[in-house]
């Protein structure tokens, strides 16, 4: 296996930033918007290790949580912990499959959005608001989920060939 470099994961992570915020601008639906740090993210730990996946993670919460007006700290966390825990177990998947991109994208985009979305219940309103905001939790983690699985194949191949794997794979 191949090491992903620093330099070139930062600078990824800095441009995939930027299209994500033009991206967010010319999609009306929040539902069909892709999140590309996610996918990015884990590429990253699945290609890399637990820790360098919680590096990119808390990069990428920070990066969120710098343009978000909600509170600080959210995106950090919820980030960091899905890049750890995809950094734990990759390992444990064969990474050159598309399907189990797609799976791993779908995985980890129900994780870090179901946990957001109760997170900022709790921390913005009170918890009676829990009860109202459950069926719309369900549209809210798999529409989403869906879509950036379905991004995923194709960005995943991009960043073969940006990381250079594309040789040996696929």
């Amino acid at each position: 296996m191949r090491k992903i470099k620093r330099y070139h994961a930062y600078a990824v992570i800095i441009l995939t930033f930027i299209a994500q915020l033009v991206v967010s601008n010319y999609i009306d639906s929040a539902m069909l918007r892709p999140n590309l740090m996610i996918i990015l993210l884990t590429f990253l730990a699945l290609f890399s290790d637990k820790w360098f996946g919680l590096e990119v993670g808390i990069i990428v919460g920070l990066f969120f949580d710098i343009v978000s007006i909600r509170p600080f700290g959210i995106n950090i966390l919820l980030y960091g912990a899905g890049g750890f825990l995809i950094g734990a177990y990759n390992n444990k998947f064969y990474r050159n499959s598309r399907i189990t991109s797609a799976i791993l994208v779908f995985l980890a985009s129900c994780f870090i959005l179901s946990l957001y979305y109760i997170s900022v219940t709790f921390v913005v309103s009170s918890m009676q608001s829990l009860a109202h905001f459950k069926p719309v939790l369900g549209p809210l983690v798999i529409i989403p989920s869906a879509v950036n699985s379905l991004f995923a194949v194709f960005l995943f191949t991009f960043l073969f060939k940006i990381f250079r794997y594309g040789e040996d794979v696929m």
